[in-house]
């Protein structure tokens, strides 16, 4: 019975320690992607107040 018993832990321990592993590689990824969507959020943060500057430097028309 004990065996048995112990098995079980074996493989509910061996379950949970896969599951750990798969979900660090998860957020291994995620933490990239969110770097590199950062980036680019930076980067068109830019290049919206590149454009918003153009706009403001042209002249304005009298309606």
């Amino acid at each position: 019975m004990d065996d048995l018993l112990l098995s079980r832990l074996e493989r509910a321990v061996e379950s949970l320690l896969e599951k750990n592993r798969q979900l660090q590689q998860e957020c291994t990824s995620l933490r990239q992607e969110k770097a590199g969507l950062e980036q680019e959020r930076g980067h068109l943060l830019s290049e919206v107040e590149r454009i918003l500057e153009r706009i403001d430097s042209l002249p304005m028309e009298d309606s």
